[in-house]
């Protein structure tokens, strides 16, 4: 069982590695770069599992059920996320500080853009709502308050969308967003594995 957590932690590891050389190409400006490193984590995926099965099999005299390749590829799978989880909080918010920076401030004019294409703060944001507001409706000194609430609830929105990409960089939330992904392929990719793993005889 030790050698499925290490096959686990070592998968955990490389895919790590691609996640943050991923999140150095800046994958707001270019959202293909998301795919194509999702596609390498899913391959390294499933090369650890496959590698994991066939370690185990060649260590349990060439004898592996379909629900061992089952059960084990789920832990590597999952091994695999609290690594990823681990060093991917470890090192935004510890070894390279200056990116988590970077990145919210990306994601939040990223975020911004969305709904204005002339504002790049949530505060610029609310300050442009008003002006535009201002010119397009008739409004008085006394629609001032309503206005600058609409805005306020506008922007909440925008900042509940930052909120959300910031929990990437605590534990909790980098264990929920690597762990459900990665369990939930590894498990698919169990099945493919499984059924070459345990069917093949030992050479």
């Amino acid at each position: 069982m030790k050698q499925t957590y290490l096959w686990g932690a070592l998968a955990g590891a490389f895919i790590l590695i691609e996640t943050l050389v991923g999140n150095q190409l800046d994958i707001f400006k270019d959202p293909s770069t998301k795919l194509y490193i999702l596609v390498i984590n899913l391959l390294t995926l499933g090369l650890g599992i496959y590698l994991a099965l066939r370690d185990y099999k060649q260590r349990n005299n060439g004898h592996i059920s379909f629900a061992r390749c089952m059960f084990n590829g789920i832990l590597i799978s999952a091994m695999a996320a609290i690594v990823t989880a681990i060093g991917y909080v470890i090192y935004f918010n510890y070894i390279n500080p200056d990116v988590k920076v970077t990145y919210m401030k990306e994601a939040e004019t990223f975020f911004v853009k969305e709904k204005d294409s002339t504002a790049t703060t949530i505060v610029q944001y609310k300050e442009n709502f008003v002006v535009n507001y201002n010119d397009t409706v008739r409004t008085t000194q006394a629609d001032r308050p309503r206005i600058e609430q609409m805005a306020s609830d506008s922007a909440k929105v925008v900042q509940t969308k930052l909120d959300k990409a910031g929990q990437l960089f605590t534990f909790s939330g980098a264990v929920i967003s690597f762990t459900g992904p990665l369990v939930l392929i590894g498990l698919l990719l169990s099945v493919i594995v499984a059924s070459v793993i345990a069917t093949r005889k030992q050479q």
